[in-house]
């Protein structure tokens, strides 16, 4: 027994499941795409927090700066990158030893130099 109908119904499935695999392969490469572009937003905005702080040393500006190094330290620890996040973690150390002597600013820049060569 023909049934034409089953024939079409079963060759429109096949479509819709190619139709399918294309939009979920779409769907992850934009959602890789969409977390490393918020990966790069996120340590390029922690960069200008940084150039923030040490510029007017206002003391809620480094608060917001060393709460957002606690994020990219805890983050590459979780990434096994320890280069990377024992310079973060001097990094906040030094930010936060300038912050109790706002008028002295002994930040060392260089200890910047190494985050943005191990991190970004």
């Amino acid at each position: 027994m023909y049934l034409p109908f089953v024939e079409k119904l079963y060759s429109i499935n096949i479509k819709n499941m190619k139709n399918l695999k294309l939009l979920f392969v779409i769907y992850f490469i934009s959602q890789v795409n969409l977390a490393y572009s918020q990966e790069i937003n996120i340590k390029s905005n922690v960069i200008h927090l940084i150039n923030k702080c040490l510029k007017t040393f206002k003391l809620a500006d480094c608060k917001i700066t060393i709460v957002a190094l606690e994020t990219v330290q805890l983050e590459e620890a979780a990434l096994n990158n320890y280069p990377c996040q024992s310079r973060v973690l001097a990094l906040q150390s030094s930010l936060i030893m300038s912050m109790q002597d706002l008028d002295t600013h002994y930040f060392d820049k260089s200890i910047l130099e190494e985050v943005k060569d191990f991190c970004f």
